[in-house]
């Protein structure tokens, strides 16, 4: 599904590296989860992978395409939600389907269902500015899902919520792989990458530390982070973490 092949990034000429020599595949169906510290390339690289900033070496390719090319069959979520506070939510989710080329009834279609899904729908002519980051988060995540794309990337989407809406999230990302849609999701909570996941990457200093399928009936994704990074920085002579 994704092909990263020695994928290098950074800003500007003078600036350090933020991405070195990253190299690695994702499955078709995979719910694949993007570990690693804040600052390690975890959101560099969702954005590289999505379109949105290109590679200063290197590639990606989605189905034998490059993300360009792509776009029209993935959603980018990103962690500051992405959504527009002084609309409806009903109007935000139409607006995002819209961009998809869904024919109008489709669209009222799918939004509604989404919002029932989520647990919005008594909420749907609520301007989302008065919502709790939480609820956002839903709705967001609503946004991004109601194209059906064959491809989703979330930007720590557990950042900031509530219990409740954990539970609904890890819910839908559950739905929405066995509808065959693949993910890559990075995020800081590794109970929550062990609930959802089935392989993983560890991303520090943007060095790629690990790669692979995860069972997590028979591993905890706790265990693999902690042990990988303290070997990475065993080899490289940095300060090993507890």
């Amino acid at each position: 599904m994704i092909k990263y092949n020695e994928l290098y990034f950074r800003y500007r000429k003078k600036n350090p590296q933020i991405l070195n020599g990253i190299t690695f595949n994702i499955n078709q169906g995979d719910v694949h989860g993007v570990l690693g510290h804040n600052g390690a390339g975890k959101t560099t690289l969702l954005r590289l992978t999505s379109g949105i900033i290109y590679p200063t070496k290197g590639e990606i390719l989605i189905d034998n395409k490059v993300p360009e090319q792509f776009k029209r069959y993935m959603a980018y979520m990103p962690e500051s939600n992405g959504i527009y506070d002084k609309l409806t939510a009903l109007q935000n989710l139409k607006f995002r389907a819209s961009l998809s080329n869904t024919n109008k009834k489709e669209i009222n279609q799918k939004s509604e269902e989404f919002l029932v899904l989520l647990g919005l729908i008594d909420r749907r002519n609520d301007l989302v500015g008065i919502w709790s980051n939480g609820m956002k988060k839903r709705l967001a995540l609503a946004c991004a899902l109601v194209g059906s794309p064959k491809l989703l990337l979330l930007d720590e989407p557990t950042n900031g919520i509530d219990p409740e809406s954990l539970e609904v999230l890890i819910s839908i990302i559950k739905h929405t792989q066995r509808l065959g849609a693949t993910m890559m999701i990075s995020s800081h909570n590794l109970d929550f990458i062990n609930e959802i996941g089935n392989s993983i990457s560890i991303i520090e200093k943007g060095t790629l530390v690990y790669n692979d399928q995860i069972d997590t009936n028979k591993c905890k994704v706790k265990d693999i982070y902690f042990n990988q990074l303290n070997k990475f920085r065993k080899d490289n002579k940095d300060e090993e973490i507890i």
